[in-house]
């Protein structure tokens, strides 16, 4: 009895076109371009700053690489937190809502990372880092892309506004209140309950930002102690001047803050020393370990 009598039409078809092309199976053999899955062609859209036009002209060309506008445009909404508030001057989201949403895009991410812990795992803690500055010293130069560059950062607030000392502290203020209010993030995952509380740290922000909120009115003045430069060599003075402890809200940042321009100062100062050493020596090149 033949395959079609039987009901298997299409292996019928299969067995046929066999045998008229002997070498028509090879293309089952041959590995199938896939699809891009709806993230990974978003993540082309944004990293290529494409339109929906020039978009749509790159899929003309590859339409078994790339889906649809209208798939790319659905994976875009998911990426969207909710309790979403406009002005005609300003645009924010509840820090609430914004790390609920973040925290359940990361696990989702991370679902098979989690699935193989989910003995070890009850309670998980995700440490964020937040801050804010004004945009008039924002450079428009490319630079290396990493983790640490605000393209990878959440947007809570933009305001048209302009930047003083006073809003510095009411915005600061108003972050923190919100902090204070968070409570943990439930994620499930494979009928799993997790609960995700969050650690927030105010570390993104610039000397401008970091004289507002310690109330130094000087930006010649130390952040800690509030000795001036004059004020460096009088030892005496400097012992006896009262320091800011961990306690303070301010150190926080403060330490990072001066932290960081401490050691590019002793890079640089090393770099100084590094050549002069080299030139005095003779020497064209050195190697450092």
């Amino acid at each position: 009895m033949s395959l079609r009598a039987q009901g298997q039409v299409q292996a019928s078809k299969v067995l046929k076109n066999i045998t008229i092309n002997p070498q028509a199976f090879q293309k089952s053999l041959e590995p199938q371009q896939l699809i891009l899955l709806a993230e990974d062609a978003l993540a082309v859209l944004i990293d290529a700053k494409l339109s929906r036009e020039q978009y749509d002209v790159i899929r003309r060309k590859a339409p078994e690489k790339f889906p649809s506008y209208k798939i790319v445009r659905a994976a875009k909404k998911l990426c969207y937190p909710t309790d979403i508030s406009a002005t005609e001057t300003s645009a924010s989201f509840k820090l609430q809502a914004l790390l609920d949403h973040t925290t359940e895009r990361l696990c989702q991410t991370l679902s098979h990372v989690i699935i193989q812990s989910f003995k070890e795992l009850n309670k998980l803690c995700l440490i964020s880092k937040w801050g804010f500055d004004g945009s008039s010293g924002n450079s428009t130069s490319k630079y290396f892309i990493t983790m640490k560059q605000t393209r990878y950062c959440r947007p809570i607030k933009i305001e048209f506004k302009k930047e003083s000392t006073c809003v510095s502290i009411a915005e600061y203020n108003k972050i923190e209140d919100e902090i204070k209010k968070l409570i943990d993030s439930n994620i499930t995952i494979k009928s799993k309950q997790l609960k995700v509380n969050h650690k927030l740290i105010c570390s993104m922000v610039d000397g401008k930002v970091c004289n507002a909120l310690t109330e130094t009115t000087s930006t010649m003045k130390c952040l800690i102690c509030g000795a001036t430069s004059k004020q460096f060599n009088q030892i005496d003075n400097i012992i006896a001047k009262e320091i800011k402890t961990e306690d303070s809200e301010p150190i926080n940042f403060n330490l990072l803050f001066i932290r960081n321009n401490v050691m590019r100062r002793i890079t640089a100062g090393f770099c100084f020393l590094l050549h002069g050493s080299i030139y005095n020596s003779g020497l064209n090149t050195c190697c450092i370990s």
